[in-house]
């Protein structure tokens, strides 16, 4: 195949996920909280008292949170099994914050010790239960837990806003987290469709899945992959 088709096959299947998720996208007064490569857009919720965010993923970059408690001053509950992300956070300000709550474990569609591959980069943090070339092929072990299962631990009963940046496993996880049965008012996620041979079916199957569920897209940036999703 050519440059030039290559390039056209590419474009038609990027015209096609755009498609796809403009067709269910409502425009929104969003606010956007956190950096630009580690922050997403929020619809600011009308009722502001006892509200529960859940971040998976930290890496080195708090600043979602960070601009999430200035904003909202909910309790966070912060996740990531990565020795980086875990070193980063625990010298964190936040890190102390009765509100702030950080475990050392990961999200999966099931209770489980995982091998966990980490960067072949030194300078990256991001770590991934699944493989691609950006990995090392060593790994590491960590416990990653369902959705269901934390929430239990955390006698979480609702969640307001649900951050997911989890390095190609948000498409199992996500499906897993709506089967739950625990109402998500708005889901922040960055999807990693790029690591996978059916890049195209992944990130199709999980728009459907959330259209089904009955979230609308409110913000959606091409580029980053980074998409907000609000339950009508």
């Amino acid at each position: 195949m050519s440059v030039a088709l290559k390039n056209l096959y590419l474009s038609l299947k990027r015209w096609r996920t755009t498609r796809i998720i403009n067709s269910i996208y409502h425009k929104a007064p969003v606010v956007r909280c956190g950096s630009q490569c580690g922050g997403f857009s929020i619809l600011v919720p009308e009722q502001k008292d006892n509200l529960v965010v859940m971040s998976f993923g930290i890496g080195t970059d708090l600043s979602f949170s960070e601009d999430i408690v200035k904003l909202l001053n909910p309790t966070i509950y912060a996740f990531d099994p990565t020795p980086k992300s875990i070193a980063y956070v625990k010298q964190h300000p936040l890190y102390t914050s009765p509100k702030f709550k950080f475990e050392e474990i990961g999200i999966s569609d099931a209770d489980q010790i995982v091998e966990f591959h980490l960067p072949k980069n030194p300078d990256y943090v991001s770590g991934s239960m699944e493989t691609h070339n950006g990995l090392q092929t060593e790994s590491i072990q960590v416990q990653m837990n369902s959705f269901t299962t934390i929430c239990k631990a955390h006698n979480i009963q609702k969640v307001d806003i649900l951050k997911l940046d989890i390095e190609g496993s948000e498409f199992k996880v996500l499906p897993n987290v709506l089967k739950s049965g625990i109402p998500i008012a708005q889901i922040c996620v960055e999807t990693h469709e790029r690591f996978f041979a059916d890049k195209r079916q992944k990130i199709e199957s999980l728009i459907h899945t959330l259209a089904s569920a009955g979230y609308k897209c409110v913000a959606k940036d091409f580029v980053e992959n980074v998409y907000t999703f609000v339950l009508e």
